[in-house]
């Protein structure tokens, strides 16, 4: 997620680097490698009832309610529902579209036109072409928006 406190963050160890005396050019480099912390919206499992279990050591109100904030600094059209202190939810579909997958073709599959869930196979696409083509999606969602997606997958 790219928000005010992830650009400060970087930023701040930007000057400890340079102020360490390490190479500008070797810490421009390595800004895009940094991944996201572990326990921040983690998958963790299931319970009995199915329901997921995700790990999150912000999930405080006032946390949600700056996580949102960063987003909406980002992407002030994005559409969500409160549902509780604990949990706000964002639409898969509206995510994938702002990303640019919807509609996009990669060969002989890709993203409907129409609706950003739907992954086609439009030839001769493999099984593994359309999971590599999912993650691909996953990854760049969580990348642009800080938003961990999981796959609720029905193969036809």
């Amino acid at each position: 997620m790219i928000g005010k406190v992830q650009f400060k963050n970087v930023l701040m160890a930007v000057i400890a680097s340079i102020k360490s005396g390490i190479n500008i050019e070797d810490i421009f480099n390595t800004i895009p490698k940094i991944k996201s912390v572990e326990g921040r919206f983690e998958r963790v499992g299931r319970i009995k009832n199915n329901s997921k279990v995700i790990l999150d050591y912000a999930h405080t109100p006032d946390a949600l309610k700056t996580c949102l904030k960063n987003i909406k600094e980002q992407f002030p059209e994005i559409p969500h529902y409160i549902v509780s202190d604990a949990t706000v939810k964002i639409p898969a579909g509206w995510l994938i579209e702002t990303a640019g997958f919807k509609g996009k073709k990669f060969g002989s599959y890709g993203v409907h036109d129409k609706q950003a869930l739907v992954l086609v196979n439009y030839g001769n696409a493999s099984g593994k072409d359309l999971l590599q083509l999912s993650i691909q999606i996953q990854e760049a969602i969580l990348i642009i928006f800080g938003i961990h997606l999981e796959s609720e997958v029905n193969i036809l």
